[in-house]
């Protein structure tokens, strides 16, 4: 059984609002936060290459900082989704989940976009 304060907690250690709590397990955030993560594993894994060009390449030693950056990258996407619901960590950029939500509020209106 869970106690009353256990649960999911954002920043300062405060719980987590339902609204948070739904995006990042949210379709749309998932596909966002995997889209950077891939974005970025395939730009560690190119400047790995290009800088070892003039000598072999250490794939280990790739595999490990692609992992590595991967791993940050999606790390970030849930530490900004549970900020403000995207999972970019820039603050006020509109992710994927708020376009949805903004088609499913305004859709019939054809002079919100």
């Amino acid at each position: 059984m869970r106690s009353p304060g256990s649960g999911a907690r954002g920043s300062g250690g405060q719980p987590l609002s339902r609204k948070a709590n739904s995006v990042i397990t949210s379709k749309a955030f998932w596909i966002d936060a995997t889209e950077r993560a891939l974005a970025t594993a395939v730009q560690v894994l190119l400047g790995c290459i290009a800088g070892n060009l003039v000598t072999e390449v250490d794939w280990r030693a790739a595999g490990v900082a692609v992992l590595t950056a991967t791993t940050v990258s999606l790390l970030k996407s849930i530490l900004a989704g549970v900020q403000d619901g995207s999972p970019s960590a820039v603050s006020g950029a509109i992710g994927r989940a708020e376009l949805e939500e903004a088609e499913m509020r305004y859709g019939d209106d054809p002079g919100w976009k």
